[in-house]
């Protein structure tokens, strides 16, 4: 009896760890069976929770019982779903790439048929833009940087004058900042190794909860502010945008978040099919821009370990993906400049491009024009400048083009920019749905609040002022800075000369105020109520005065013709001289030129 027992408890054991397996199972796939039913509110409000002084140098990555607590505290609790099924919003054109890339992949091997085949480069960007929002993007944690941290822990006056500073740094319209940003960040550096005593915000590990850890049982929830603000970025950009707000996690074998995903959109964008129009007046198409959550910041040790500071996991920001096209470097450095400058206007980011608030990712591949195919795509990673935009597209394509010349296949790849190509790797991501947060309606009252509250972009200021009379360079270098462009519209809105307006504040005024503090703005120098009647009367003494420099010069005319046919010799000094003693007011050179064209036509020699 015993040893039958004996025989039967195996097979019991077998049984329920069957029956265990089964069950686990079941719960692994009830989140996706169950259906998605859109939730007419958000979660929470951009209300960033402060954070806990830790007690040592470094606060553990594993976050305590009461520190869960208070992050979480205010959540309203989710609402339950129901078995309702509803047909996920997905956007056709993101299907429709990725179906074209696996068909331009597959074409031929990479190899040229012929060493003069002509090659055009066809670039795609994938811009990533931190958003202006207090908190993070699924949890109550700040979202302040390191150095903005620092200035606010000193007082309110701190942060604003390193924000206004950090404004006209990275927002400047021309060349020197391009070339200044490496010492710019190399100077930033340094102050940071010079700082012995940080604030408890600054600490690596500091500004962290179960949500940014993805910790068991942590629910995260939208951020009200970096919804509204991705949308207002879409509706910028012209986009179509989507009546339900749906996330998909994205899971990838890459350190650099602590729960091994990102929250993302990649099948249901909140804007999709819009365009950027740059300075040459083309406009760049929007696949789609998507609303996600930024990883971790990743250092590596001389002795090759890597730590993690998870401060900046879960801070909200934009994925802006271009449709792959011809594309010049110029043209792709436009573009970036262009929508930059849009989201910095618009108060949708904080414009500090140098401080990592603009990362790009550029897919760069050839079409062969005569045999009408695409090569294999590269994916360059890492391009946080306007120039190294510039070099890593000519470099990518220098590079491919050096191998299709040698006969050889390119190969689709990831590569990592660090001013140098350097680094190449693989990388695989597995997308799908995020059952724990569920799909929020976008109403349509929320989204024409949203574009009412739009200011002007970039080339709808350039097309107004091209109205105007202003050159291209002109109303492109008033366009970028939204301070001067709304100064130079009070100003012709006061009844100022628009030409005459817009010279004077580039050149002008902006070499007067030249020695003047670049944090004072410039309404706190000048009024536009006060400067407009000094310009109108500075159009009307020069349109006086060239009014009398031409009735001068035909008066001139007259009389020359007078003094040439008194004169013997004919000499042009002479009857130049004589001209300017009848007409002092007329100018010399106009004098001259009348002289050389009078003696030109009556035959006579125009030299000395």
């Amino acid at each position: 009896m015993a040893a039958a027992n004996m025989q039967q408890r195996p097979k019991q054991q077998q049984q329920l760890l069957l029956l265990l397996l089964l069950l686990l199972l079941l719960l692994h796939m009830q989140p996706t069976l169950m259906a998605r039913v859109p939730s007419p509110c958000f979660i929470r409000t951009d209300v960033a929770a402060p954070a806990a002084a830790p007690a040592a140098a470094a606060a553990p990555l594993v976050a305590t019982a009461a520190a869960t607590a208070a992050a979480c505290a205010g959540y309203p609790r989710l609402p339950v779903r129901q078995t309702l099924v509803q047909q996920r919003l997905r956007c056709s054109s993101s299907s429709s790439s990725s179906s074209s890339n696996s068909t331009n992949s597959s074409i031929g091997g990479g190899t040229a048929s012929s060493a003069d085949e002509e090659l055009q480069l066809i670039a795609g960007i994938e811009a990533h833009v931190q958003l202006a929002t207090s908190s993070k993007a699924f949890c109550c944690c700040p979202a302040y940087p390191p150095v903005a941290a620092a200035a606010a822990a000193a007082g309110p006056e701190g942060e604003q004058r390193l924000l206004l500073q950090h404004e006209h740094e990275e927002a400047p319209s021309a060349l020197p900042w391009i070339q200044q940003q490496q010492q710019e960040q190399q100077r930033w550096q340094q102050q940071q190794q010079q700082q012995q005593q940080l604030p408890a915000c600054c600490l690596p590990n500091s500004r962290t909860c179960p949500i940014c850890l993805g910790d068991g049982g942590a629910l995260p929830s939208p951020n009200r502010k970096a919804v509204e603000l991705a949308l207002a970025a879409a509706l910028l950009m012209h986009c179509n945008t989507a009546d339900v707000l749906l996330f998909d996690r994205k899971c990838y074998v890459y350190p650099d978040l602590a729960k091994r995903y990102q929250i993302t959109q990649t099948f249901n964008p909140i804007g999709y099919d819009g365009f950027v129009e740059i300075p040459s007046g083309r406009k760049v198409q929007i696949q789609k821009v998507q609303l996600e959550e930024d990883t971790a910041t990743m250092k590596r040790g001389e002795d090759g370990h890597v730590e993690l500071d998870s401060n900046r996991a879960g801070t909200p920001l934009i994925e802006v993906v271009t449709r792959a096209e011809p594309l010049s470097p110029a043209e792709a450095t436009d573009f970036v400049y262009e929508l930059f400058t849009d989201l910095r206007n618009a108060g949708i980011c904080r414009g500090e491009m140098a401080r990592g608030r603009v990362r790009c990712d550029l897919n760069v591949s050839l079409r062969s024009r005569n045999a009408c195919k695409d090569f294999p795509r590269v994916e360059i990673k890492n391009v946080r400048s306007l120039r190294a935009i510039r070099r890593a597209l000519h470099a990518e394509e220098k590079r491919q083009k050096d191998i299709i010349a040698k006969g050889q296949e390119i190969e689709p790849e990831t590569r990592h920019w660090d001013d140098a190509l350097k680094v190449n790797s693989s990388w695989v991501f597995f997308p799908f749905e995020e059952t724990q947060i569920p799909p929020v309606s976008l109403d349509k009252e929320t989204k024409a609040r949203i574009k009412r509250g739009l200011v002007l972009s970039a080339a709808s200021r350039r097309s107004l002022y091209r109205q105007w009379g202003l050159e291209l360079s002109l109303r492109t270098a008033i366009a970028r800075d939204i301070k001067m462009a709304e100064f130079y519209e009070q100003l012709v809105a006061a009844g100022a000369p628009p030409v005459r307006s817009a010279v004077f504040l580039l050149n002008d005024l902006h070499a007067a105020l030249r020695g003047v503090s670049p944090l004072r703005p410039i309404e706190w120098v000048l009024r536009a109520g006060d400067l407009a009647p000094a310009l109108c009367a500075a159009e009307r003494k020069s349109l006086s005065n060239k009014r009398t420099q031409e009735e001068t010069a035909t008066a001139a005319k007259e009389a020359l013709e007078e003094l040439i046919r008194k004169s013997k010799k004919k000499q042009p000094g002479a009857l130049v001289g004589e001209l300017l003693s009848i007409h002092p007011g007329l100018c010399p050179r106009t004098a001259r030129k009348l002289v050389e064209e009078a003696l030109a036509s009556q035959g006579f020699a125009s030299h000395s």
